[in-house]
């Protein structure tokens, strides 16, 4: 009992949520998916056959405090934490560098090789 006050404690202090993982996943997916279908809609209007050979949106959907867990996180290339002016960014192998390392890594070309693959 005092476990669990201590844990429900410490995530409302830390701004993270308390519940069951699969609850919060269902809970999340049920909020997201207006968003993503509209979205999807949207550029399937636009462009066709967009999302050939691609099985991940980049689009941002707020889900709400209860739904977030790990909100940092560090590039594996330059070993710095993501941030606004450096989001990570999924590349199409599915492996996931911040920006200003994709960046570094294309040296201002279109082509490069992804250093995990």
């Amino acid at each position: 009992a005092l476990s669990l006050l201590f844990k429900k404690e410490s995530c409302e202090v830390l701004g993270l949520g308390h519940d069951l993982p699969l609850a919060v996943s269902v809970s999340a997916g049920v909020r997201a998916l207006p968003s993503l279908l509209k979205f999807a809609t949207v550029m399937q209007a636009k462009m066709g056959d967009w999302q050939r050979g691609s099985s991940s949106l980049a689009v941002e959907v707020e889900l709400g405090p209860e739904c977030r867990f790990h909100s940092v996180f560090v590039c594996p290339v330059s070993r710095e934490q993501a941030s606004k002016d450096n989001r990570p960014m999924i590349m199409q192998c599915g492996h996931v560098l911040c920006e200003l390392s994709l960046r570094k890594l294309s040296r201002g070309g279109s082509r490069f090789k992804c250093p995990y693959c």
